[in-house]
């Protein structure tokens, strides 16, 4: 396995980091608890030591799961997690980075880690309601009280983190793949100059290097991937298929292009059986440039 440091910090994570949003099983084809349960303690075993979470995946169900398996390994990985989504019972999702809803999320979050601290704790999505340095006082205030280790920032336009570059994140996480990637390599380049973490959420395209997605294929309205902008427009879908077909092997060349970027630190893959596992983590070790 590759490692990378996070600059500023002293996380050596693993190149390739295990996606947690497949733990949260609700929203995701085909995932049983057991088998997801057996891919985080195959990826364990495989080296993988960076775990990406959020409250949010499956509303808490992603981070008791990856609790319960990580807790007798927890002085040997780095857990991620996220504030600032909040799932309602009657299913709407808000926005709220409020200082008393951080502090709220963070504690539900360590019980359910099983944990006393979040190594890096991220903004899953800015806040139009809360100004963003009352944001980050509190996630200084977190550290100070050692509950988080560091902080960062997820799906931040570069505009934004230019607007908080001095705000003390260590950290950029943000869609980056083979088939989406203008606007990252601008983010990427700013993380390059300022001495950031880049972390790379869907190299994999949500699936759209498996066997599992042909033309034929249609999100329904409960699977995360009606979200995806390649799975909503049709003509866009169908290039992209067009694309993968050319390449003599899709996955390994997906996986190649996100490492392979200067400035990424690490991509996250949502691995939901040991076989994925297995097989990502093949494809990396053969891959060390």
């Amino acid at each position: 396995m590759i490692y990378r440091e996070i600059p500023g910090t002293n996380m050596n994570v693993s190149v390739l980091g295990y996606g947690g949003w497949g733990a949260g099983i609700k929203g995701w084809r085909n995932v049983s608890e057991k088998k997801v349960c057996e891919s985080i303690i195959t990826a364990y075993k495989k080296g993988i030591n960076f775990f990406d979470t959020a409250p949010i995946y499956g509303n808490g169900k992603s981070e008791e799961i990856l609790g319960n398996e990580l807790s007798p390994f927890r002085d040997k990985i780095f857990i991620a997690s996220k504030c600032g989504l909040i799932q309602h019972e009657n299913g709407f999702v808000e926005h709220s980075l409020d200082p008393d809803s951080i502090r709220c999320e963070i504690e539900k979050t360590l019980n359910r880690l099983k944990t006393d601290h979040i190594d890096l704790y991220q903004i899953h999505f800015p806040d139009k309601k809360t100004p963003l340095d009352k944001v980050f006082y509190t996630m200084q205030k977190l550290q100070q009280e050692k509950l988080i280790r560091y902080f960062g920032v997820s799906n931040f336009s570069l505009e934004l983190l230019k607007e908080t570059e001095s705000a003390g994140y260590v950290s950029v996480q943000n869609r980056f793949n083979i088939f989406q990637h203008e606007e990252a390599e601008k983010i990427l380049k700013y993380c390059n100059e300022k001495k950031l973490g880049f972390i790379a959420y869907s190299p994999l395209c949500q699936g759209i290097f498996s066997k599992s997605v042909d033309i034929n294929f249609k999100p329904s309205t409960r699977d995360v991937r009606h979200l995806n902008p390649i799975f909503n427009d049709d003509k866009l879908f169908n290039n992209v298929l067009s694309e993968k077909d050319k390449m003599k092997n899709p996955l390994k060349e997906a996986l190649s292009f996100v490492i392979n970027t200067q400035g990424v630190t690490t991509c996250l893959v949502t691995m939901t059986r040991p076989e994925h596992v297995k097989e990502n983590v093949a494809l990396t070790e053969n891959d060390k440039n």
